[in-house]
This record gives structure tokens, C-alpha cells and sequence, in this order.
């Protein structure tokens, strides 16, 4: 157990929190965890603290899932949603400003040689355009010759994305294409037939599209091409049921199938990377890029959110971590503004959006991997205690721990001396046990208060005998 290491005088000594989500519950990387949610793992000092938090936008105004996020030349933002409304958010705000007739399949903004911008969505069969900004009350949706274009595939995702000078659309086994010169194409491309296309992203000015296939087929296939080529360049297969998003880190990294499989590839080398903590996948715009790391926004599983994939560093390990828990049935959009992360979401009938709130911490929950006794102790283990160094508490923060033996029952809160339930002052904190078992896990929860967080300095003390 390369985190965990047993000194001479009976003590487990968890010395970091660098290694991410393990692969395993009992072992991992230096540094790796079981799970936790909302903690930071990738700032400069080794310790445990809560990450930054979500705020609530557009609450009473955003009344369906937004699948797709746009920023515009217009310093605004559009969000497109599934039952056909279009939102608009200027600073923090948001705004109805127009409604389509069913689900919007995809959206995205372009330009072109009339030194236009537009935002482009699709609903059906149907592709439509607006003029940026053009008129406030929309009434120059498809205002120009020739629109709405009504060939698409009647598919799922039309995803958009630009590549190679051109707006390029999923659309069914093929690939549309809007080109610069205001062109039109709807079969620019075709992958194999039995094939859908799902997401698209833009590497070394080659289209990267993945595809998926109807039914519950355990295969997803990734193609690349050049917008002047007549068919695909290069095709390679993932054993998983289908790519649902993409982004380029420094590797190109893929969600796929429903069972939160993470991948990368190169078109030539398929790896499986990890696999979300309980399942899920993301959908065709929740994958995003901060700062190097892959941002993925996980639904569908035991626990949704925004997962963070990479490194910022480069002698950091490329892990996983759940950043920022959301509680969702589904996840639509993640997007990157640069100032602020926004992510769309819906939990039963309730729908909006949240923003990564840079003045505010979230609750931090670490797990620990399971402590295993040595082999040479053939009797249970008398776990004593649990001992935490901290900094200075700020006011009106906490400290809670919880402990598990022998993965059995609920979770048990650990008290300090005196029968004081959390830490809250003074810079160290020692929760007492006195249970007997082979394995030990704990539960570390971190309470803040407004933007101030406890913090925990490494190494993490488990006393046995």
C-alpha cells in the first residue's frame, strides 16, 4: 500500500493527497484516495481544503435542460435547451429571448466572409441561423435567402464544432459543413453507415469525430479528416458503447459509454485511462478545458459532477477528481468563460445553472483508502485513533471525522476528548476510535465558511495496536 506506510510504533501515516481517485480501495499512487468530492488536490501545497463552490443562476427563468452553452462575440452567452428555448445571460443574468419548436440538437457560433457573426442551432431536420447581435426581439431568425436548411438526419446530436476553417455538424453517418464562404454541404463526409456521429473537437487542424452505434453495441469509433479530403483519413475503433464527449489536453481525452470509462487516443493506441467512481457519462458539450485538465460534467451515476482530468504541472501525476459535486439527474452543458465555469444541469423537474463562485468554498469530503492490517498481526486490530494537523481554524468553520471496520454498517462519527463532535480551533485535532477490526477507512468532512476553509497539512495519522 505505497500511500499508507506502517511506522514502528503502530501507526498507519497517510502522507498525501496529490495521487486522485484510485483505481482500488485498498491501494493506489502516493497520494490517492478512495473518493472525495470538492476538494482541492492540485494547488501548490499537499493538504486537504475545499475547493471553490457553485452558485445558482438564472433560478424561475431557465425552465428546461440547457444541452449546449455558447459564448458569442457579443460578450454574452446563449444557452440552447431541450425543449426548444434559447436563454441569454448578460453578466450574471439570464433572459428568455426566443423558443423553438422541440429539442435543440446542438448550437454553436460562427463567422464568415461577410464579416458577420451567427449563431447557428438545429432542431430536427431543421438548421437555423440569427445574425450577432443583429435585432433584440429575434425577428431575424433565418432572415436570409435560403434559410432554415431542412436535409439534416433526424438524429439525437447534430454536434457542432469548428475545424479546419469551417463549422462542422454531426449529422447521423455523415458530417454537414458550413463553410467559411456562407457554403452549405450536407454530406461533406460519410463514416460507416452503421455508424451516428456524436462529437466532434479540432486537433492539429483535423476534425476528431466520435461516433456511437443505436442499441446497446459495446463499440465507439473515433475518425479523423481535413475538410478537403473526400472521406476519412484515419479510423479507429474503442471498446466501449460509443464517445459521448471529447476535449485536447495534452492528451485527447474521451468519455465514453454509460459506465464512466475515461479514455485517451492518439488514433493509433486506444488506452482506457480510469473509470468514474459509481458510473455515469457526460453529454456531447460536457467535456471542457481549464488550465490543462480535462473538466467533464458526470451524470447518470452515484455521484455527478464536474470531474477534473490531468495535470497542471509537469511532475504533478495525471489524476481524477471530483472538483465540483453537483447534485443532478442530468448534466448538460460544462463551458469555460475564462472568468467563471458554468454548467447546466437539471434535478427532477427543477433546471438551471451553476457558476464556480470564486469568492465562496464548497464542503470538502475526503475517503480514505482502507487500512489493512499487516499480515503479521493474526488477532483484530484496536484502532485508536485518528490525528489531523491543521492550520488555524477560521472562525466559523469545521472538522468532522467518521470511521468504518470491516466495511460494515453505516458510518460512525468519531468524537475528540471530552466528547467534542468536530475541530473548530487550534491547530491540531485527535478524534478517538476504540473499535477492533481488520480494515479501517475514514471519512474526513470539511465545513467552510464563506470563502475561508479549514485546512489539514499531510501526513494523516491512523493509530492501531
Amino acid at each position: 500500500m505505497p500511500q499508507n506506510i506502517r511506522s514502528s510504533n503502530t501507526r498507519f501515516s497517510v502522507r498525501s493527497t496529490i495521487g486522485g481517485i484510485s483505481d482500488y480501495s485498498d491501494r493506489g499512487i502516493i497520494g490517492s484516495f478512495k473518493f472525495a468530492s470538492g476538494i482541492d488536490i492540485r494547488k501548490q501545497t499537499d493538504s486537504i481544503s475545499c475547493q471553490q463552490g457553485l452558485t445558482a443562476e438564472g433560478v424561475s427563468v431557465i425552465t428546461d435542460l440547457i444541452y449546449w452553452l455558447v459564448p458569442s462575440s457579443d460578450g454574452n452567452v446563449y444557452g440552447f435547451g431541450d425543449t426548444g428555448k434559447i436563454y441569454k445571460r448578460v453578466g450574471t443574468t439570464w433572459t428568455l429571448v426566443y423558443t423553438d419548436s422541440g429539442k435543440i440538437t446542438s448550437a454553436a457560433e460562427w463567422t464568415h466572409d461577410n464579416d458577420k457573426y451567427y449563431l447557428y442551432w438545429t432542431v430536427g431536420v431543421n438548421l437555423h441561423r440569427k445574425e450577432i447581435p443583429g435585432t433584440s426581439n429575434w425577428s431575424d431568425v433565418d432572415a436570409d435567402s435560403g434559410w432554415p436548411k431542412t436535409n439534416l438526419e433526424n438524429v439525437a446530436w447534430h454536434t457542432m464544432r469548428i475545424s479546419d476553417g469551417q463549422l462542422l455538424i454531426c449529422n447521423g453517418s455523415f458530417v454537414a459543413m458550413v463553410g467559411y464562404d456562407q457554403s452549405y454541404t450536407v454530406e461533406a463526409m460519410q463514416i460507416y453507415p452503421n455508424e451516428l456521429t456524436k462529437t466532434l473537437l479540432e486537433r492539429q487542424s483535423y476534425a476528431i469525430i466520435g461516433s456511437y452505434v443505436s442499441g446497446n453495441a459495446e463499440k465507439g469509433t473515433l475518425y479523423s479528416w481535413k475538410s478537403d479530403a473526400q472521406n476519412f483519413i484515419q479510423r479507429k475503433e474503442v471498446p466501449a458503447k460509443g464517445i459521448n464527449g471529447m476535449i485536447d489536453t495534452e492528451l485527447t481525452l474521451m468519455q465514453c459509454g454509460d459506465q464512466g470509462g475515461l479514455f485517451y487516443s492518439d488514433m493509433k493506441n486506444v488506452l482506457p485511462i480510469t473509470m468514474v467512481p459509481g458510473g455515469g457519462q457526460v453529454n456531447p458539450d460536457g467535456a471542457e478545458l481549464d488550465d490543462g485538465l480535462g473538466l467533464f460534467g458526470i451524470y447518470g451515476g452515484t455521484n455527478s459532477g464536474v470531474y477534473t482530468l490531468g495535470r497542471k504541472r509537469k511532475n504533478a501525476p495525471f489524476v481524477l477528481n471530483l472538483d465540483y459535486p453537483i447534485t443532478a439527474t442530468e448534466i448538460g452543458s460544462v463551458k469555460n468563460l475564462g472568468s467563471a465555469i458554468l454548467v447546466s444541469y437539471k434535478n427532477g423537474a427543477t433546471y438551471g445553472v451553476k457558476r464556480v463562485d470564486s469568492t465562496l468554498k464548497g464542503t470538502g469530503i475526503y475517503y480514505s483508502l482502507d487500512l489493512v492490517a499487516p499480515k503479521e498481526f493474526v488477532r483484530p486490530l484496536l484502532w485508536k485513533s485518528v490525528v489531523l494537523r491543521t492550520k488555524e481554524m477560521p472562525s466559523g468553520t469545521s472538522i468532522a471525522c467518521y470511521y468504518k471496520v470491516n466495511k460494515n454498517g453505516d458510518w460512525v462519527q468519531a468524537k475528540m476528548q471530552d466528547n467534542v463532535s468536530a475541530q473548530t480551533t487550534g491547530h491540531e485535532a485527535v478524534f478517538l476510535i476504540g473499535a477492533e477490526g481488520q480494515i479501517f477507512e475514514f471519512k474526513i468532512v470539511l465545513t467552510p465558511t464563506a470563502n475561508e476553509s479549514p485546512e489539514i497539512f499531510m501526513p494523516v495519522y491512523v493509530n492501531f495496536e
